[in-house]
């Protein structure tokens, strides 16, 4: 089951992360080649960096499916540029779709590093960074400082996501994963309507 869990907890981050990727990189009004690089590097980014960390081979250099997935994000993100324009460009709506591939990829990266036996400060490090670090390199691709460093309410919840899998797998591995999901998402959906953040300091 949990095996299950984390698969397709892997394709909706590869597939949503991709597809808000690309999104991001047209509202930049960058070209096919740049939106298709910011689409893969915001997919396959946290993974590769939390893969290196535990020195495992990352998994896209020996899996096709991962980039496959990827690539199927990439293509709906252009299509829907195409089709809808701007309309597909508001913030909440690229915004909500984020909170997926959060919820998603912190499941994913707490799960990895269970498996490889972490302590918990690294279950909730590898969550984070597999959550977030997509995020942050496509920033930098397109010149922005990443987001997560300024004012958004945003590793915070991958982070209350990676202790409600710690407190959880006491039970069951699957509860787990179950809640690390879930409770990213819902924390993440309620900073995007309450328009919660982290105290900026000047």
């Amino acid at each position: 089951m949990v095996e299950i869990i984390f698969n397709l907890s892997n394709i909706i981050g590869l597939i949503v992360f991709s597809l808000v990727g690309s999104l991001k990189a047209g509202k930049e009004k960058f070209d096919l080649f740049g939106i298709s690089v910011v689409g893969y590097a915001t997919a396959l980014g946290g993974g590769t960096i939390r893969d290196i960390l535990i020195n495992k081979k990352p998994l896209i250099l020996y899996s096709i499916y991962d980039v496959l997935f990827s690539s199927l994000g990439i293509f709906i993100g252009i299509i829907a540029l195409k089709i809808f324009n701007k309309d597909v460009l508001k913030n909440k709506f690229i915004l909500y779709l984020d909170a997926v591939g959060l919820a998603a990829f912190t499941t994913t990266g707490v799960l990895i590093a269970y498996k490889y036996s972490t302590t918990s400060f690294g279950v909730l490090v590898l969550g984070i960074l597999t959550g977030t670090g997509g995020g942050i390199i496509a920033d930098l691709l397109m010149r922005k400082a990443p987001t997560i460093l300024k004012e958004d309410f945003y590793a915070m919840c991958s982070l209350i996501g990676g202790i409600s899998f710690l407190i959880f797998e006491n039970f069951s591995l699957t509860w787990g994963a179950f809640s690390t999901f879930f409770i990213t998402l819902i924390t993440r959906l309620l900073t995007i309507h309450y328009n919660w953040h982290v105290k900026i300091f000047n």
